[in-house]
């Protein structure tokens, strides 16, 4: 029962990560006499109501879970204020309240089934896919991380980027595959027969989609001004006399696809009713490279850091072009040390060869 002196369990107790419980820490307290007398295994066993024996188990499991850990071969044992809480919004909402339940309220699984009236044989699957997903997030550096948290504040925001003509169905849909709305998640097949939906419309797909919108909201991108197709036939009836033939043609082609619409009509219908509408509006294709480039160098219109990079992006402008005056001169400051050294380096290198 030496496995380790009572100064390394000293230590070993010292890391609040290490894998052992409340119980444990006490139990191997009391028979190293850290902090109290020692006790010995038939004392302990009396005061657990259990034998010698069954102690002696549980202290040479306890040495096993202090030695694997300091190998690196077991986990640390997360905090949940300072561990866990900061990563639940990479959670889906009853994930996150299975999460709550075992590490905040210290719920074993029978109680958790018994709280949400689930099978005890099933909850082991939940608790385990709520493990799975929490563990990924902690011990991976490069887990892939959605915020569910945001998803949830802003997924019915009539400005969120995502465009269909059944927003609300893809809402639901998101909400009960992931479970975000708090229930247990949704089976594929519940969903398509519960909407009526085909074996054709590919759930994951619009899964996909949604976050995507969702993300580009968060940085800025909202959903593109669009019209309903009354809107575009009362202004085609009112100003069709002052269109081109052309232009005649961009709307009665918007009037006819009917799908166009909803995901956002041709650039040119959009145009056309936006400069109906007001002034104060801005529009890029008008400005041109070069005018784009000087209003991105000072941003007076406060563009996040993505809006910025997609315009880089669509217009061929380097990260060079975009620095303004106080950025080149302090580029040149930090480069003189080295342009010297490199001048230097030239001329002697131009001597020799003379």
């Amino acid at each position: 029962m030496g496995a380790l002196s009572r100064s390394e369990v000293i230590s070993a107790l010292a890391d609040k990560n290490i894998p052992l419980t409340e119980e444990e820490k006490i139990l191997i307290r009391q028979f190293k006499g850290i902090d109290e007398e020692t006790k010995t295994l038939e004392e302990l066993g009396t005061m657990n109501k259990v034998n010698a024996t069954s102690i002696k188990r549980r202290i040479q499991n306890i040495y096993l879970s202090i030695l694997k850990y300091q190998d690196g071969k077991a986990d640390k044992k997360y905090d949940f204020n300072e561990d866990i809480v900061p990563v639940l919004k990479y959670l889906p909402l009853y994930y996150q309240n299975l999460v709550i339940d075992m590490y905040r309220d210290n719920l074993n699984n029978k109680e958790i089934a018994l709280k949400y009236g689930i099978d005890y044989e099933k909850i082991h699957l939940e608790t385990a896919e709520a493990n799975k997903q929490l563990f990924y997030i902690l011990k991976c550096p490069r887990a892939k991380k959605f915020d569910f948290d945001y998803a949830r504040e802003v997924i019915n925001n009539p400005d969120l980027p995502y465009y269909d003509n059944e927003t609300r169905d893809v809402v639901y849909i998101f909400n009960r595959l992931f479970g975000n709305d708090g229930n247990k998640p949704a089976t594929k097949k519940e969903i398509q027969e519960g909407l009526g939906l085909s074996n054709n419309v590919k759930l994951n797909v619009i899964l996909r989609k949604m976050m995507i919108a969702i993300c580009k909201y968060k940085d800025g991108f909202k959903k593109a001004k669009s019209y309903t197709r009354e809107e575009i036939e009362n202004y085609y009836n009112t100003y069709k006399d002052e269109l081109t033939d052309f232009d005649k043609k961009r709307f009665l082609h918007a009037l006819r696809d009917e799908a166009q619409i909803y995901k956002g009509v041709n650039d040119l219908v959009l145009y056309e009713m936006l400069k109906s509408e007001t002034d104060d509006i801005l529009f890029l294709d008008e400005l041109g490279r070069d005018k784009i480039r000087d209003m991105m160098r000072y941003n007076p219109y406060n563009l996040t850091g993505a809006q910025l990079a997609y315009l880089a992006f669509a217009y061929d402008i380097p990260a060079k072009e975009l620095m303004n005056g106080r950025k080149r001169r302090k580029l040149y400051r930090a480069l003189v040390p080295f342009m010297k050294d490199y001048i230097r380096g030239e001329i002697k290198r131009l001597e020799k060869e003379e």
